[in-house]
Protein backbone atom coordinates (compact mmCIF):
# COMPACT_ATOMS: atom_id res chain seq x y z
CA UNK A 1 0.00 0.00 0.00
CA UNK A 2 1.44 3.48 -0.85
CA UNK A 3 3.05 6.02 1.97
CA UNK A 4 0.45 8.54 2.15
CA UNK A 5 2.34 11.85 2.57
CA UNK A 6 -0.29 14.62 2.15
CA UNK A 7 -0.27 15.55 5.80
CA UNK A 8 3.13 15.67 6.12
CA UNK A 9 3.51 17.31 2.31
CA UNK A 10 1.08 20.05 3.66
CA UNK A 11 3.03 20.98 7.12
CA UNK A 12 6.10 21.21 4.88
CA UNK A 13 4.77 24.17 3.19
CA UNK A 14 4.10 25.77 6.34
CA UNK A 15 8.03 25.00 7.79
CA UNK A 16 8.89 26.44 3.81
CA UNK A 17 7.86 30.22 4.96
CA UNK A 18 10.20 30.27 7.71
CA UNK A 19 13.33 29.25 5.51
CA UNK A 20 15.34 32.48 4.88
CA UNK A 21 14.98 34.49 1.49
CA UNK A 22 17.33 36.42 -0.98
CA UNK A 23 16.59 40.15 0.54
CA UNK A 24 17.70 38.49 3.86
CA UNK A 25 20.72 36.62 2.88
CA UNK A 26 21.40 39.76 1.42
CA UNK A 27 20.99 41.44 4.51
CA UNK A 28 23.31 39.39 6.04
CA UNK A 29 26.11 39.48 3.18
CA UNK A 30 26.09 43.50 3.57
CA UNK A 31 26.27 43.53 7.41
CA UNK A 32 29.51 45.24 8.73
CA UNK A 33 30.58 42.35 10.63
CA UNK A 34 29.32 38.73 12.07
CA UNK A 35 27.65 40.25 15.40
CA UNK A 36 25.34 41.99 12.80
CA UNK A 37 24.51 38.91 10.53
CA UNK A 38 23.52 37.65 14.67
CA UNK A 39 21.00 40.52 15.12
CA UNK A 40 19.49 39.63 11.81
CA UNK A 41 19.42 36.23 12.59
CA UNK A 42 17.87 36.95 15.82
CA UNK A 43 14.59 38.07 13.58
CA UNK A 44 14.68 34.40 12.36
CA UNK A 45 13.69 30.56 13.18
CA UNK A 46 17.44 30.86 14.56
CA UNK A 47 16.78 33.59 17.08
CA UNK A 48 16.20 31.59 20.02
CA UNK A 49 19.99 30.84 20.00
CA UNK A 50 20.97 33.25 17.90
CA UNK A 51 20.16 36.25 20.66
CA UNK A 52 22.43 33.90 23.43
CA UNK A 53 25.72 33.23 21.68
CA UNK A 54 28.84 34.94 20.48
CA UNK A 55 29.61 34.70 16.71
CA UNK A 56 32.36 32.08 17.44
CA UNK A 57 29.94 29.67 18.43
CA UNK A 58 27.63 29.51 15.69
CA UNK A 59 27.65 26.18 14.82
CA UNK A 60 25.88 25.86 17.92
CA UNK A 61 23.22 27.84 16.34
CA UNK A 62 23.22 26.33 13.34
CA UNK A 63 22.83 22.05 14.88
CA UNK A 64 20.00 23.23 16.95
CA UNK A 65 18.30 24.68 13.86
CA UNK A 66 18.91 21.04 12.04
CA UNK A 67 18.22 18.89 14.66
CA UNK A 68 14.65 20.64 15.78
CA UNK A 69 14.39 20.48 11.71
CA UNK A 70 15.02 16.55 11.97
CA UNK A 71 13.02 15.89 14.87
CA UNK A 72 10.19 17.52 13.66
CA UNK A 73 9.91 15.94 10.15
CA UNK A 74 10.32 12.32 11.79
CA UNK A 75 7.06 13.82 14.04
CA UNK A 76 5.36 14.58 10.74
CA UNK A 77 6.35 12.12 8.23
CA UNK A 78 4.80 8.97 7.78
CA UNK A 79 8.11 6.95 7.76
CA UNK A 80 11.24 7.45 9.37
CA UNK A 81 12.72 7.03 6.49
CA UNK A 82 12.02 10.44 4.70
CA UNK A 83 14.32 12.07 7.53
CA UNK A 84 16.74 8.97 8.51
CA UNK A 85 17.77 8.91 4.54
CA UNK A 86 19.96 12.44 5.12
CA UNK A 87 20.84 11.78 8.51
CA UNK A 88 22.57 8.74 7.56
CA UNK A 89 25.25 10.99 6.40
CA UNK A 90 26.02 12.29 9.59
CA UNK A 91 26.64 8.59 10.92
CA UNK A 92 28.71 7.98 8.40
CA UNK A 93 31.04 11.20 9.34
CA UNK A 94 30.82 10.01 13.06
CA UNK A 95 32.12 6.36 12.20
CA UNK A 96 35.01 7.85 10.41
CA UNK A 97 35.73 10.40 13.04
CA UNK A 98 35.83 7.18 15.45
CA UNK A 99 37.79 4.85 13.26
CA UNK A 100 40.49 7.02 12.73
CA UNK A 101 40.42 7.18 16.59
CA UNK A 102 40.89 3.82 16.75
CA UNK A 103 43.32 3.34 14.43
CA UNK A 104 45.27 6.39 14.85
CA UNK A 105 44.65 8.13 18.13
CA UNK A 106 43.06 11.12 16.40
CA UNK A 107 40.91 12.24 19.41
CA UNK A 108 38.88 14.18 17.26
CA UNK A 109 35.46 13.75 19.36
CA UNK A 110 34.87 17.28 19.45
CA UNK A 111 33.41 16.83 15.71
CA UNK A 112 31.83 14.12 16.03
CA UNK A 113 27.95 15.59 14.83
CA UNK A 114 24.93 14.72 17.17
CA UNK A 115 22.48 14.78 14.01
CA UNK A 116 22.43 11.24 12.89
CA UNK A 117 20.40 8.02 13.63
CA UNK A 118 22.60 6.65 15.99
CA UNK A 119 24.07 9.01 19.21
CA UNK A 120 27.37 9.21 18.82
CA UNK A 121 28.03 7.81 22.16
CA UNK A 122 26.75 4.84 21.42
CA UNK A 123 29.06 4.59 18.17
CA UNK A 124 31.86 5.49 20.43
CA UNK A 125 30.81 2.61 22.40
CA UNK A 126 30.76 0.07 19.53
CA UNK A 127 33.80 1.49 17.84
CA UNK A 128 36.41 2.61 20.39
CA UNK A 129 35.16 0.09 23.24
CA UNK A 130 34.11 -2.35 21.40
CA UNK A 131 30.78 -2.57 23.14
CA UNK A 132 28.13 -4.56 21.42
CA UNK A 133 25.50 -2.40 21.42
CA UNK A 134 22.58 -2.45 19.22
CA UNK A 135 23.42 -0.43 16.01
CA UNK A 136 21.79 -1.09 12.34
CA UNK A 137 23.25 -3.74 10.38
CA UNK A 138 23.74 -1.32 7.62
CA UNK A 139 26.59 0.41 9.99
CA UNK A 140 27.65 -2.74 11.62
CA UNK A 141 28.73 -3.76 7.87
CA UNK A 142 30.09 -0.44 7.15
CA UNK A 143 32.67 -0.73 10.03
CA UNK A 144 33.81 -4.23 9.25
CA UNK A 145 34.39 -3.21 5.51
CA UNK A 146 36.53 -0.24 6.46
CA UNK A 147 38.75 -2.31 9.11
CA UNK A 148 39.00 -4.96 6.77
CA UNK A 149 40.29 -2.18 3.99
CA UNK A 150 42.30 -0.19 6.44
CA UNK A 151 44.15 -3.43 7.42
CA UNK A 152 45.65 -4.23 3.87
CA UNK A 153 47.43 -0.63 3.76
CA UNK A 154 47.22 0.91 6.90
CA UNK A 155 45.96 3.95 4.77
CA UNK A 156 43.40 6.10 6.17
CA UNK A 157 42.08 7.33 2.98
CA UNK A 158 40.59 3.80 2.91
CA UNK A 159 38.50 4.34 5.90
CA UNK A 160 36.99 7.78 4.12
CA UNK A 161 36.89 5.75 0.75
CA UNK A 162 35.17 2.51 2.02
CA UNK A 163 32.48 4.52 4.32
CA UNK A 164 31.69 6.79 1.17
CA UNK A 165 30.81 3.96 -0.41
CA UNK A 166 28.44 2.50 1.78
CA UNK A 167 26.89 5.44 2.42
CA UNK A 168 25.57 5.82 -1.14
CA UNK A 169 24.87 1.81 -1.17
CA UNK A 170 22.98 2.19 2.04
CA UNK A 171 21.23 5.98 0.19
CA UNK A 172 20.24 3.85 -2.46
CA UNK A 173 19.01 0.88 -0.29
CA UNK A 174 16.54 3.18 1.59
CA UNK A 175 15.33 4.57 -1.56
CA UNK A 176 14.50 1.69 -3.41
CA UNK A 177 12.53 0.55 -0.02
CA UNK A 178 10.56 3.84 -0.31
CA UNK A 179 10.15 3.84 -3.85
CA UNK A 180 10.66 6.55 -4.39
CA UNK A 181 12.24 7.57 -8.47
CA UNK A 182 13.01 11.15 -7.05
CA UNK A 183 15.06 10.19 -4.27
CA UNK A 184 17.39 7.70 -6.00
CA UNK A 185 17.80 10.27 -8.70
CA UNK A 186 18.61 12.58 -6.26
CA UNK A 187 21.75 10.89 -4.71
CA UNK A 188 22.38 9.36 -8.68
CA UNK A 189 23.14 13.05 -9.65
CA UNK A 190 25.13 14.04 -6.38
CA UNK A 191 26.73 10.75 -6.69
CA UNK A 192 27.98 11.38 -10.39
CA UNK A 193 28.91 14.93 -9.24
CA UNK A 194 31.21 14.24 -6.58
CA UNK A 195 32.74 11.60 -8.79
CA UNK A 196 33.31 14.44 -11.51
CA UNK A 197 34.84 16.45 -8.38
CA UNK A 198 37.14 13.72 -7.51
CA UNK A 199 38.29 13.06 -10.94
CA UNK A 200 39.82 16.73 -11.09
CA UNK A 201 41.47 15.97 -7.59
CA UNK A 202 42.74 12.77 -8.19
CA UNK A 203 44.44 14.34 -11.51
CA UNK A 204 45.87 16.81 -9.86
CA UNK A 205 47.36 14.92 -7.92
CA UNK A 206 49.02 12.79 -10.23
CA UNK A 207 47.74 9.95 -8.72
CA UNK A 208 46.75 6.30 -11.38
CA UNK A 209 43.47 5.21 -11.98
CA UNK A 210 43.46 2.14 -9.67
CA UNK A 211 43.07 5.31 -6.75
CA UNK A 212 40.47 7.16 -8.61
CA UNK A 213 38.53 3.68 -8.89
CA UNK A 214 38.68 2.98 -5.19
CA UNK A 215 37.72 6.67 -4.70
CA UNK A 216 34.59 6.74 -7.14
CA UNK A 217 31.48 6.19 -6.20
CA UNK A 218 28.99 3.78 -6.99
CA UNK A 219 24.85 4.35 -8.55
CA UNK A 220 26.01 7.10 -10.69
CA UNK A 221 25.00 7.53 -14.54
CA UNK A 222 28.48 8.09 -15.30
CA UNK A 223 30.67 5.05 -14.49
CA UNK A 224 34.31 4.05 -13.99
CA UNK A 225 35.14 3.73 -17.88
CA UNK A 226 33.76 7.15 -18.07
CA UNK A 227 36.53 8.96 -16.01
CA UNK A 228 39.24 6.32 -16.65
CA UNK A 229 39.32 6.95 -20.37
CA UNK A 230 39.84 10.46 -19.76
CA UNK A 231 42.61 9.92 -17.08
CA UNK A 232 45.34 10.62 -19.74
CA UNK A 233 43.68 13.85 -21.39
CA UNK A 234 43.26 17.30 -20.64
CA UNK A 235 40.22 18.83 -18.28
CA UNK A 236 38.78 20.21 -21.54
CA UNK A 237 38.27 16.48 -22.28
CA UNK A 238 36.05 16.05 -19.84
CA UNK A 239 34.47 19.51 -20.03
CA UNK A 240 33.11 18.72 -23.54
CA UNK A 241 31.93 14.93 -22.83
CA UNK A 242 30.09 16.77 -19.69
CA UNK A 243 28.01 18.85 -22.28
CA UNK A 244 25.71 15.84 -23.48
CA UNK A 245 24.93 15.14 -19.84
CA UNK A 246 23.00 16.71 -16.83
CA UNK A 247 26.08 18.09 -16.22
CA UNK A 248 26.46 21.17 -18.39
CA UNK A 249 26.25 23.66 -15.48
CA UNK A 250 29.04 22.41 -13.72
CA UNK A 251 32.08 23.23 -16.30
CA UNK A 252 32.05 26.34 -15.60
CA UNK A 253 33.42 25.42 -12.18
CA UNK A 254 36.32 22.80 -13.65
CA UNK A 255 37.55 25.72 -16.00
CA UNK A 256 37.76 27.77 -13.30
CA UNK A 257 39.88 25.28 -11.70
CA UNK A 258 41.87 25.24 -14.36
CA UNK A 259 43.16 29.00 -14.06
CA UNK A 260 42.78 28.78 -10.17
CA UNK A 261 43.48 25.47 -8.79
CA UNK A 262 40.18 25.81 -6.65
CA UNK A 263 37.04 24.07 -6.71
CA UNK A 264 35.25 26.82 -4.57
CA UNK A 265 32.96 27.65 -7.92
CA UNK A 266 32.44 23.98 -8.76
CA UNK A 267 31.00 23.08 -5.44
CA UNK A 268 29.05 26.09 -5.45
CA UNK A 269 27.45 25.22 -9.03
CA UNK A 270 27.23 21.47 -7.67
CA UNK A 271 24.94 22.81 -4.67
CA UNK A 272 22.56 25.02 -7.14
CA UNK A 273 21.98 22.13 -9.37
CA UNK A 274 21.30 19.65 -6.69
CA UNK A 275 18.68 22.05 -5.17
CA UNK A 276 17.61 23.09 -9.03
CA UNK A 277 16.50 19.44 -8.92
CA UNK A 278 14.72 19.74 -5.86
CA UNK A 279 13.29 22.78 -6.80
CA UNK A 280 11.54 21.06 -10.07
CA UNK A 281 10.36 18.52 -7.86
CA UNK A 282 8.68 19.86 -5.30
CA UNK A 283 5.12 19.80 -5.77
CA UNK A 284 4.75 16.60 -5.74
CA UNK A 285 1.17 16.60 -2.87
CA UNK A 286 1.73 12.31 -2.76
CA UNK A 287 5.16 12.10 -2.18
CA UNK A 288 8.10 12.57 -0.27
CA UNK A 289 9.74 15.05 -2.39
CA UNK A 290 8.68 17.90 -0.87
CA UNK A 291 9.77 16.61 2.75
CA UNK A 292 13.11 15.83 1.86
CA UNK A 293 13.47 19.13 -0.20
CA UNK A 294 12.52 21.03 3.17
CA UNK A 295 15.49 19.40 4.57
CA UNK A 296 17.96 19.88 2.21
CA UNK A 297 16.98 23.03 1.63
CA UNK A 298 17.90 23.68 5.57
CA UNK A 299 21.06 21.91 5.08
CA UNK A 300 21.89 24.35 2.48
CA UNK A 301 20.91 27.35 4.26
CA UNK A 302 22.82 26.19 7.08
CA UNK A 303 25.87 26.09 4.61
CA UNK A 304 25.21 29.42 3.12
CA UNK A 305 25.09 31.21 6.93
CA UNK A 306 28.18 28.84 7.91
CA UNK A 307 30.10 30.80 4.82
CA UNK A 308 28.61 34.54 5.65
CA UNK A 309 29.71 33.82 9.36
CA UNK A 310 33.41 32.34 8.81
CA UNK A 311 33.84 35.33 5.89
CA UNK A 312 32.74 38.04 8.13
CA UNK A 313 34.67 36.66 11.57
CA UNK A 314 37.72 36.23 8.93
CA UNK A 315 37.24 39.84 7.71
CA UNK A 316 36.63 39.19 3.92
CA UNK A 317 34.74 41.62 1.98
CA UNK A 318 31.29 41.52 1.13
CA UNK A 319 31.71 41.21 -2.52
CA UNK A 320 34.22 37.72 -2.05
CA UNK A 321 31.30 36.13 0.31
CA UNK A 322 28.90 37.11 -2.35
CA UNK A 323 30.43 35.16 -4.89
CA UNK A 324 30.76 31.82 -2.35
CA UNK A 325 27.13 31.87 -0.77
CA UNK A 326 24.57 29.04 -2.59
CA UNK A 327 21.26 29.56 -3.97
CA UNK A 328 18.27 29.48 -2.09
CA UNK A 329 15.01 27.19 -1.89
Amino acid sequence: MPVDFTYAVGRTRVLETRLLDKDRIERMIAAANADEVLRVLAETAYGSVASQINADEYEIMLNARLKEAYELVRHISPTPAVADILALKYDFHNLKVLLKDRYLRQHDDDILIGLGNVNPDELKAYVLQDERREIPDVLKLAIGRAQSAFEINHDPQDIDMTLDNAYYEAAYTIADDMHSDFVKELFRRQADMINIRTFVRVKAMGKDSRFLAKALLPGGYLDETFFIELMDQTLGALIDRLRFTHYDGLVDGIAEFERTGRLTAYERLMDDELLSYIRDNRSDPFGPAAIIGYLWALENETRIVRIIMVGKINHMPSDAIRQRVREVY
